[in-house]
């Protein structure tokens, strides 16, 4: 069924000239929210901009958000009200990991906010924290993930889901974090380009890479040593592959598992070999054979899921394309970031998609359709977030435009359409350099190296101080 597709050409129920995928989600969602108040939290007020504009959409009866960020003016709609969670951290996890504990532990400001927005603490709480219980603050939450689910992404113990999976893995040994065990280790699975040392959840999930290490050599592994021993229990090596680090989402449905089109993970690489993880990027085509392959993989991943614990909801599959082929390394059990459905589908609503899966509000929706509908959107319109955090502030805030030529960036000048701008702003973590690519501006390709190329440029364009970045070999 292609993205244009409706019933005996007649649009089905809900907004006009809606396909039937979409019509029978709007549906699911009205039968879910429509005439209920909702509380959704989240770091960021653009994160949940788009779930507040389809829940207010779906009829909802007025909507709590509370958001870690100042930037909620603006973004929000008539019937929101605003509510500031004020916590900081200096990285993307303390963030994340700051804002569960007010969560778990709410302030009398919030709680006073929350009985004034729903005094009768019937409202549905739409957030994203592994908190315990099926309530918060009294009142039901919808769409949680289960502590099961979220035990699934301890990097320590992917092999049991690569097993469910049916699928090869890379070798590896997990061991506690003490050097008589982890040098010899990583000294015989080193294949000539070292080993890659991830912890387990022990103090909480870890992205971006931040709990994840390159280690070239033992005198590498002795300098990452405190690190492990400080946050882990226990730690996964593996040996370094080399190639392009890639991510796959999926949907664990009640009628089969949805797979999405492979995109580009933009991790770096700094003077260090310490991985720098700067966003994603669907420009990139892998070459067909491999796409595929990735796919198959992900998709077996997500029945593997289902059969381990009983998972529902969104998960994605990450690993390295090298010239060998497709290497998975991790699994996350739960939606990742980086897809553009909200650019070219906001019908499809991904995190409300989610979280009825997750409660089992699904039955209605065929998965196969569902995958058409999104893989037909996310060929047609690329996207990239990428941005790497500054260690000192700029001397001042602003943009440049960029245009990509002759495999150079150059400053855009006259009437040329931009293919990119370069700007350093403030952000939740602190201050970053940005990249904005133009819709399609780079389509088919990789963006790693261009993103290397252009921080390049900020130091001098911009006046920043920027760390000296390397993109994987590729």
């Amino acid at each position: 069924m292609s993205g244009a597709s409706t019933v005996g050409g007649t649009p089905p129920p809900g907004r006009p000239g809606a396909t039937e995928p979409a019509g029978r989600l709007e549906a699911a969602i009205r039968r879910r929210f429509a005439g209920r108040r909702c509380v959704v939290f989240s770091t960021a007020a653009s994160h949940i901009a788009p779930v507040i504009a389809a829940l207010t959409e779906a009829g909802a009866d007025g909507v709590f958000a509370a958001t870690a960020d100042r930037a909620a003016d603006g973004v929000f709609g008539p019937g929101v009200t605003p509510h500031r969670v004020p916590v900081t951290a200096a990285t993307r996890d303390g963030l994340a990991a700051s804002f569960t504990r007010a969560l778990a532990e709410p302030s009398p400001g919030l709680l006073a906010a929350l009985d004034r927005f729903d005094p009768d603490r019937r409202a549905l709480v739409l957030d994203t924290r592994d908190l315990p219980g099926e309530r918060l603050a009294g009142r039901p939450r919808y769409g949680r993930r289960r502590a099961t689910w979220a035990a699934a992404e301890d990097k320590t113990r992917v092999e049991r889901v690569w097993r469910a999976a049916g699928i090869p893995c890379p070798p590896s040994l997990v061991l506690p974090p003490r050097a008589d065990v982890l040098l010899p280790a990583a000294a015989r699975l080193d294949a000539g380009g070292g080993t890659v040392w991830a912890a387990d959840t022990r103090s909480g999930i870890h992205t971006a890479a931040e709990g994840t290490r390159w280690v070239r050599g033992e005198a590498d592994g002795r300098r990452n040593l405190p690190f492990f021993a400080e946050r882990c229990s226990r730690v996964r090596v593996m040996p370094f592959v080399e190639g392009l680090p890639c991510s796959v989402h999926g949907l664990v449905m009640t009628r089969g598992t949805v797979v999405l089109r492979p995109l580009e993970l933009v991790v770096l690489r700094d003077a260090d070999h310490r991985f720098v993880f700067a966003g994603t990027s669907t420009h990139w085509d892998p070459p067909p054979g491999a796409a595929r392959h990735i796919r198959e993989t992900a998709r077996a991943v997500g029945e593997g899921l289902r059969r381990v614990c009983r998972y529902r909801g969104g998960f994605t599959l990450d690993g390295v394309l090298s010239p060998e082929g497709f290497v998975p390394t991790e699994v996350n059990a739960r939606l990742g970031s980086g897809l553009n459905l909200g650019t070219s589908r906001p019908d499809l609503p991904l995190d409300l998609l989610n979280r009825l899966i997750r409660e089992g509000d699904d039955a209605s929706l065929a998965p196969r359709e569902l995958e058409s509908e999104m893989l037909d959107a996310l060929d047609t319109v690329r996207g990239a977030n990428v941005k790497i955090l500054l260690a000192q502030h700029p001397p001042h805030y602003g943009s440049v435009a960029l245009l990509w030529s002759d495999g150079r960036w150059r400053r855009c000048a006259g009437d040329r359409p931009a293919t990119a701008v370069l700007s350093t702003e403030r952000s939740g973590i602190g201050d970053v350099m940005r990249l904005r690519l133009a819709p399609d501006a780079l389509r088919g390709h990789p963006v790693s190296d261009r993103a290397v190329a252009a921080f390049r440029l900020g130091r001098d364009a911009l006046g920043v101080p920027v760390p000296e970045l390397t993109a994987p070999h590729w």
